[in-house]
């Protein structure tokens, strides 16, 4: 996988991947060919078609994509480890890829907002700022409106999370090849031959070799 790119993940919630309820929510938008903020989404269909939310509104507001830099995915704030857009949104979730020489970007104003009580308002309050853009994560970036996906060149998945600690190695490999040749067709069904990557090691799983030898390692570490 190409490292110059942003990334943006969908169906992202804690540390859980969901390929059933992800793929449906992919395929929404890949009907609309386009990636859209939140008030496109109502322009156009009534309702936020991707996601349901949760009556927060992020630092990304209602009129901003955002995206994971992933040349800044080890990038965050000193105290705060493990707390960026990669690690909350990118490594548990099915993530589209698009060139970082294809899109115009935003890079927000990092912000830190101890105030536990208060966090929620005042997120909502730089989100929808009409001056500036602010983030506090340090490998987000925005982007206004609409990202076409004819600049989509591929997506990663979680192969990890594809694992239980009940399967075997056996059963393991069998459920990850049926997802990813799900994921494949799905794709292909709207036009889009593109890559489909593993996140953590970036390699390519439309080769069996790979994921067979991956499936292999994620599925020793699980049992250790």
């Amino acid at each position: 996988m190409d490292k110059s790119v942003y990334l943006h993940g969908i169906s992202a919630y804690d540390d859980l991947y969901n390929p059933r309820y992800t793929n449906r929510l992919l395929e929404d938008i890949l009907k609309s060919e386009a990636l859209l903020s939140f008030n496109k989404q109502i322009s156009k269909y009534g309702k936020n078609r991707y996601r349901e939310r949760d009556g927060r509104i992020g630092f990304n507001g209602v009129d901003y994509i955002s995206l994971c830099d992933y040349e800044k995915r080890y990038e965050r704030f000193p105290d705060r480890r493990h707390y960026n857009s990669f690690h909350a949104y990118i490594l548990y979730s099915l993530a589209i890829i698009f060139p970082k020489d294809k899109l115009s970007v935003i890079t927000p104003e990092l912000i830190c907002i101890d105030d536990e009580l208060d966090f929620f308002i005042e997120m909502a309050r730089c989100g929808l700022s009409k001056t500036k853009r602010y983030s506090d994560m340090a490998d987000e970036v925005q982007v206004k409106d609409i990202i076409p996906l004819s600049l989509m060149s591929g997506v990663t998945i979680p192969l990890d999370k594809l694992d239980r600690i009940f399967y075997t190695s056996s059963m393991y490999l069998d459920i990850a090849l049926k997802e990813i040749d799900k994921l494949a067709t799905l794709l292909l069904k709207y036009g889009y031959d593109i890559p489909i990557y593993d996140i953590k090691s970036t390699e390519s799983l439309l080769d069996i070799t790979n994921v067979k030898r991956l499936v292999k390692e994620y599925h020793k570490k699980w049992r250790l």
